[in-house]
């Protein structure tokens, strides 16, 4: 092969080569890494993509290793090294205050799913949908909240988070969004994701309304 064999090299006739890898990445398998050769120009002879994978399944795919390049490789090494999630703002309704006895109002301003498709030249094109949960310590001692809604503004409504803080001073509150998912192939092939874990926080102050009587 061009600079074939494991480790690699350098190829001297085109821009692939084979590259044998069993032991980085999340599965260890064989791949195909592309390399350009300074001033070198792709005649219509030239060696392509489909090639190298032909070398590759010759030298590599009857050994039982997984190929690099398969939406279950490219599903997981996107999931894990790139975590593709969409970010949360968590933020308290009013300007992240709190009032003590009143419901203060949580809101994640962001989206609670993901449904994308990773594009993969060697093979079908895995996509990867997923959803979060929230486990919500409100940094006051009283516990912990998991949902997966989202919040709603004041006055509030389904799939509101809300509450209610006894004591006043600040508080921090810690939000850890953790998503699940699953990938699927245009083949029928698909499997479940480990699950990824973003944390957040969220610093706020807690007030307290006294009556005063005049007289």
């Amino acid at each position: 092969t061009p600079g074939g064999g494991s480790g690699g090299g350098t190829p001297v006739e085109g821009y692939w080569y084979v590259y044998a890898d069993f032991t980085q990445g999340p599965l260890g398998c064989w791949g195909i890494w592309f390399r350009p050769v300074p001033g070198y120009v792709p005649t219509p002879t030239s060696w392509t993509e489909q090639d190298a994978y032909r070398i590759g399944q010759e030298n590599f795919g009857s050994t039982g290793v997984p190929m690099c390049n398969s939406p279950a490789a490219v599903a997981l090494q996107v999931w894990q090294d790139q975590k593709p999630v969409p970010a949360q703002h968590p933020a308290l309704q009013p300007d992240n205050t709190a009032v003590t006895g009143k419901r203060a109002y949580l809101l994640m301003n962001g989206s609670q799913t993901l449904q994308t498709t990773f594009p993969n030249p060697l093979g079908p094109s895995p996509s990867i949908s997923a959803h979060a949960v929230y486990d919500i310590d409100w940094g006051d001692g009283t516990g912990h909240t998991v949902t997966s809604n989202p919040g709603v503004a004041w006055p509030g409504g389904a799939g509101e988070i809300t509450h209610v803080y006894a004591n006043k001073g600040t508080s921090t509150i810690t939000v850890n969004a953790t998503w699940t998912g699953t990938w699927t192939d245009p083949n029928g092939g698909g499997g479940n994701l480990p699950a990824i874990t973003v944390p957040y926080t969220l610093n706020i102050d807690v007030g307290e309304i006294q009556a005063v009587r005049n007289r």
